[in-house]
């Protein structure tokens, strides 16, 4: 069973189109980053997708999981082709803002290893630190 579509269309106005037209829920991903993007219950809308690494602070990812969660809306908590360290960063966020419902981060498959913590079931090789190259240094 589909609960709702991620921002089906090209603009938003063509993703509300097809909610109506199709009588399939969306929500709002890439918009959510948008200057001008505010939660708003609207019809043929379920939830957003917060992405937090895209999205920026911890402060801003709250506001918006507070806001749709006002608003009626679904909230979920999705990676954006994190390492396993950061999928775990994502995942205790997850389970502070949305608690009950299932995050989005089955993207570890796109990574060629893992990074210095683990993903459950996952087969790829972990990698240390000493596999890393310092690019930066304060």
């Amino acid at each position: 069973r589909i609960l709702f579509l991620e921002e089906p269309c090209k603009t938003r106005d063509e993703s509300r189109a097809f909610a109506r037209d199709t009588g399939i829920a969306i929500a709002w991903d890439e918009s959510v980053r948008d200057p001008d993007f505010r939660v708003e219950a609207e019809p043929g809308v379920a939830a957003i997708i917060i992405k937090p690494t895209l999205t920026g602070s911890l402060q801003r990812c709250q506001q918006l999981a507070q806001q749709a969660q006002q608003a009626g809306l679904g909230v979920v908590i999705s990676s954006s082709i994190e390492s396993s360290l950061g999928l775990g960063q994502l995942a205790r966020l997850a389970a502070w803002l949305t608690p009950g419902t299932a995050p989005g981060l089955d993207t570890l498959a796109l990574m060629r290893a893992q990074l210095l913590r683990p993903w459950p079931e996952s087969t790829l090789p972990l990698w240390g630190v000493e596999h890393l190259d310092e690019v930066w240094r304060a």
